[in-house]
């Protein structure tokens, strides 16, 4: 598959609080309704890499105007 690796954002990276407030809504979502969490099964994991498998992405890359 063509996922890349995750690390952890440095502490001296500002956080972005539209993220945490998404975070933060998830976070609660779950804590309220931990049955509607399921693993990812083979099946979909199949399809979304048919979907996005072939596409590369290079992370350090700069972004364009279209993607700012």
């Amino acid at each position: 598959m063509g996922w890349g690796a995750l690390e952890r954002v440095g502490a001296d990276e500002a956080a972005d609080p539209v993220i945490e407030s998404f975070l933060g809504f998830i976070a609660a979502d779950i804590q309220q309704h931990p049955d509607r969490v399921r693993a990812i099964d083979a099946n979909l994991l199949s399809r979304i890499d048919k979907l996005v498998g072939h596409i590369d992405v290079d992370l350090d890359a700069p972004l364009t105007d279209d993607e700012e």
